[in-house]
């Protein structure tokens, strides 16, 4: 009995990391209003069609929206549910009952296991009394590490119950899921998704093979920072390399296009119906209209969390999309292609553009007007939380676009000249909507970041940081072209005399380490969680609340290179600024640089990359300061 107490215990304790992490967030990234996918305008029910913001029909009746207006505004404030598990397990039932899936009461039974594991092995990432909990953030943590390691107090780390717990969740989560992977369910993909998120807990030997902590691991000159930055950056992406393939991500991507597939063609009544025939329990199926609109809509939702984060994914992997532009088009393209031009089949020359996702109807506004209106912070809990929940999509289709150039880029014969600088412009309408119209608000909430309700920092502070790493791989995308002249040349040149892509890295970088500075803890550990009403294990600092740790892993590792590059390769000693602003500016760097790595210390405390990734920077970041400290000038 009290074994199992103790375990209803710890299940009770992981659920709220899982209500106060990921159904948090959730709340912010997948709601009726910005779901490219939640409305069927096939619907059969003869609702009279109102029209959204660019004229796209939208069946919906009014006092659907009223309905939904008041559920979102719940589930923006302090106390929301846990709205896409039960949305997801009703969504399965209801399949199963109209026949669109078909499971056994034993895969039925393993299923909602798999389920509830991987919400566990989720959850178990954050440190819970534990000396990572208890650990306290030094500029010098490299070396403490590294003594640590050297008198075997290390060891004990890995043996820590949570540790212990972390590898043992993850593990059975991984095999629930292998042993369910012929099995075609919403819960499955949503348990795919979620691990897809979860970060594989490192084993000693992994720790050991890496030599993170051993003298040597980065190579100096002993007097500036030369090599410095490269001998990081190629540690990084060792370390990176180790989480393998996005597999579970990818399947279940490939799991709700199928699904999704199946149940637009009975919705349209023209494919055969499964539902016409007994279920497996000899039972005769409901007929499709059983499904309620929030049904519906939870197809819609959970289709646009698989393309989320199969777009976010495969452009930060490098591999390519597994539910392509035709099958996640905005749903709206499809009316207002037919009602502006009925008939009309795209030119050879506007074929590529054709198929990509619309910006204005992604964004929900016009990309190409002059001025945007701007909120400002403060302003009311309502406005901010709309605003931030409508830039969720933008970010997402800023790294859609980022893996078109990545495409683009991989074949050059057919995407040389013209089309590419087609994508680059289109790329940039992008990056421009967003500052001009969040990006003043977005540096408000930083710079009163006190005044700022909980919920909304946590949600803007993941959003932004996504945004901020997108943003600097375009810029590694642009250099790439401009450097191999894939592009047009006066486009080029052009682009090359404007800086735009030092600016693009200058202004994200800032805002990372900014974003870095306000989200993580403050040095007074007596002082007020900055996240007061969430699982004590995430509300010592916001940036616990984010449940894709990889991507802010990759975010501030960028950032933290690009600081340490401007130290690495200054330009000749010789000619530095006799008014010694380039020492000064450098500093500047470091100080941001410093900043980055602190929060990837405390990504450190649930994720064993993180901690490695923090590790390399900072002795890094030492080894620039050495070299700093030797300049001499003229």
């Amino acid at each position: 009995m009290m074994t199992r107490m103790n375990n209803d215990c710890i299940s009770e304790n992981l659920l709220k990391i899982y209500h106060d992490v990921l159904e948090h967030n959730f709340s912010c990234w997948v709601t009726e209003e910005t779901c490219p996918y939640t409305i069927s305008r096939r619907a059969r029910n003869g609702s009279k069609a109102t029209h959204g913001i660019l004229g796209s029909p939208i069946a919906i009746s009014t006092e659907r929206r009223t309905l939904l207006s008041r559920q979102q505004q719940q589930e923006l404030g302090p106390r929301w549910s846990n709205r896409i598990y039960h949305r997801v397990i009703k969504l399965d039932r209801i399949a199963q009952a109209t026949g669109l899936i078909r499971l056994t009461r034993t895969q039925d039974q393993a299923v909602q296991k798999t389920l509830h594991l991987v919400i566990m092995a989720f959850a178990t990432q954050w440190a819970q009394g534990s000396r990572r909990e208890r650990e306290n953030y030094t500029a010098g943590f490299a070396d403490s590490w590294l003594q640590a390691e050297q008198l075997g107090t290390f060891g004990n780390l890995a043996e820590e119950f949570d540790r212990g717990l972390q590898r043992s969740m993850w593990e059975q989560a991984r095999k629930a899921l292998q042993d369910c992977s012929d099995i075609e369910s919403y819960r499955l993909v949503c348990a795919e998704l979620i691990f897809g998120l979860t970060q594989r807990p490192w084993e000693d030997s992994d720790l050991k093979d890496s030599d993170l902590n051993s003298e040597g691991t980065l190579r100096t000159d002993g007097q500036g920072g030369t090599g410095v930055r490269d001998s990081a950056l190629s540690k990084i992406t060792e370390i990176l390399s180790r989480e393998g393939p996005p597999v579970f991500m990818e399947t279940a991507a490939r799991k709700i296009r199928a699904l999704k597939f199946s149940f637009d063609g009975h919705e349209s009544d023209l494919m055969p119906a499964e539902n016409e025939y007994p279920s497996p329990s000899g039972q005769e199926s409901s007929r499709m209209d059983t499904i309620s609109a929030e049904d519906k809509e939870t197809v819609g939702l959970l289709y646009w969390l698989a393309v989320m984060f199969d777009t976010i994914s495969s452009s930060m992997n490098e591999r390519p999309v597994v539910v392509a532009d035709e099958d996640s088009q905005h749903e709206a393209a499809q009316e207002t292609d037919i009602g502006t031009n009925p008939g009309r089949l795209p030119t050879k020359r506007e074929g590529h553009r054709s198929e990509r996702w619309r910006i204005d109807l992604f964004i929900q506004d016009n990309p190409d007007a002059s001025s945007h209106s701007q909120l400002r912070w403060p302003c009311s809990y309502d406005e901010a939380a709309h605003m931030v929940t409508k830039s969720a999509p933008v970010k997402v289709l800023l790294y859609r676009y980022v893996h078109y150039l990545q495409h683009m880029i991989r074949h050059p014969r057919a995407a040389f000249g013209e089309p590419i600088e087609e994508t680059i412009r289109d790329t940039l309408v992008v990056y421009r909507y967003w500052n001009v119209t969040y990006g003043a608000f977005f540096r408000d909430l930083i710079e009163q970041w006190t005044s700022v309700p909980a919920r909304i920092r946590g949600w803007f502070v993941c959003i932004a940081a996504h945004w901020h790493l997108a943003a600097l791989m375009l810029a590694d995308l642009v250099e790439i072209i401009d450097r191999n002249g894939l592009g047009l040349l006066d486009c080029t040149q052009s682009r090359v005399s404007a800086s735009t892509v030092s600016r693009i890295r200058k202004s994200n970088a800032r805002q990372l380490s900014d974003l870095a500075r306000v989200a993580t803890p403050v040095e007074d550990m007596k002082a007020t969680p900055q996240m007061p009403d969430f699982h004590f294990a995430v509300s010592e600092g916001t940036i616990l609340t984010e449940p894709w740790t990889m991507i802010l892993i990759r975010a501030f590792a960028k950032a933290s290179i690009l600081y340490l590059g401007e130290v690495d390769d200054p330009g000749p000693r010789d000619q530095a600024d006799l008014l010694g602003h380039e020492r000064e500016d450098c500093r500047e760097g470091l100080r941001r640089c410093e900043d980055c790595i602190r929060a990837l210390w405390f990504l450190g405390k649930k994720s064993d990359m993180a901690r490695n990734v923090a590790t390399v920077l900072s002795k890094a970041l030492k080894a620039s300061e050495i070299g700093i400290s030797t300049w001499s000038f003229p």
